[in-house]
């Protein structure tokens, strides 16, 4: 399958997507990493083995210029099966034109 066909892939199943909560979590002298999604839900994973580590993607909808964003993204599912995001806050930035 190459890019363009995963990318319709992902595409049609935007209807599937989860509410993702955000957690601020720690453990002893560790700490979730910035930009290291993946690693971070590994290694809380590790500490909390009731959790499970969930590979996937951020999505988003940039409907007033007809383009949708997915961003890889790695989440926790806990044993109530909510999805936590250990992104203390996503954090948006605008630029003035």
């Amino acid at each position: 399958m190459n890019l363009n066909e995963y990318a319709k892939e992902l595409y049609s199943c935007r209807h599937e997507t989860v509410e993702l909560k955000c957690a601020e979590v720690s453990h002893e002298d560790w700490l979730p990493k910035p930009k290291d999604c993946h690693v971070n839900a590994t290694q809380w994973c590790c500490i909390e083995p009731k959790h499970k580590a969930v590979r996937g993607w951020l999505f988003f909808d940039l409907y007033r210029i007809d383009e949708v964003l997915f961003v890889a993204h790695s989440v926790i599912e806990t044993p109530r099966e909510s999805y936590v995001t250990l992104l203390r806050q996503i954090q948006l930035r605008g630029l003035r034109s």
